[in-house]
Parts: C-alpha cells; structure tokens; sequence
C-alpha cells in the first residue's frame, strides 16, 4: 500500500493506491507468469482487511502481466506454430508446413498487440526454407497477412 500517512489511510479505509504482483497465475486457460495490478482511490473497511469479509473496491486498475511466446503461440489456434523474440517489439514466427509433399518452414516477422481481443500482425515478408532436396535454398515467399 502507498500515500502518507499509511494509518490514517488505515483507519479512515481509504487508500490512495494499493499494488498487488503475483505469479504463475491461471486466467480463462492461459498461464500469465508475473501479473502486477495497481489500483487507485480503493475503499475497504479495516474489519474487511481483518476477517476477509465484506467488499474492497477500486476507483481505478491498471495491470501488467508476462505471457510466454508458447502461449501465446497456443493461443493463435494454428498448429506448430513457433514465436521468438526478435529485434526490438518484433517477433519471429517459424511455421513448419508441407508444400506438394515435401517439409518447408514459413518464416517471418511480426508484432502482437493486445487490447480486448488477442491478435496478432505480420508486419515483413516471411520467407520459405524448404528442407527436402533444396540443399538449404532460401526463397522469398509472397506478401504476409497484414
């Protein structure tokens, strides 16, 4: 808990602002390693903080959490899917794929962006390697989603 003088908040049960992290946590199906949630103007009686009874409210949350890239991978629903960090707040996507038969990995480079709905973005074009009889040939594939 923050603000001065931290008993009058106490006593009066009203709080300029009250920080919470955790870790591990589980929310709707996806693991989020480290969530910190701040809230501010919160209103809960001492006897509430004491016995756990009662209602805590917040004026206003704001939060922050840790999500691995293979969740947020899972998330996406495309099977084989693989995201690494790459430079800055770009991320590399690996999708091994079949192309007539033979293996190939799509390669590219995207962001992802969180508001109410998780979505992702292809910001570059991708590349194909494909990894039967093209002794490592690279080859530039068409203009990713964007």
């Amino acid at each position: 808990m923050h603000g001065v003088p931290f008993l009058t908040q106490v006593t009066s049960g009203r709080y300029d602002e009250v920080t919470i992290r955790m870790s591990n946590v589980q929310a709707e199906g996806v693991q989020l390693r480290d969530v910190e949630l701040i809230s501010s103007h919160v209103t809960a009686s001492l006897s509430t903080l004491v016995d756990g009874s009662g209602s805590i409210r917040a004026g206003r949350i704001e939060g922050t959490a840790v999500v691995s890239y293979a969740t947020v991978a899972s998330l996406t629903g495309v099977d084989r899917l693989e995201l690494s960090a790459a430079d800055g707040d770009t991320v590399d996507i690996l999708l091994p794929v079949d192309v007539m038969g033979a293996p190939a990995t799509l390669t590219g480079t995207g962001s992802v962006t969180v508001d109410q709905h998780f979505r992702s973005t292809a910001r570059r074009r991708g590349q194909c390697e494909r990894h039967a009889g093209s002794a490592g040939r690279r080859g530039k594939t068409g203009p990713t989603a964007s």
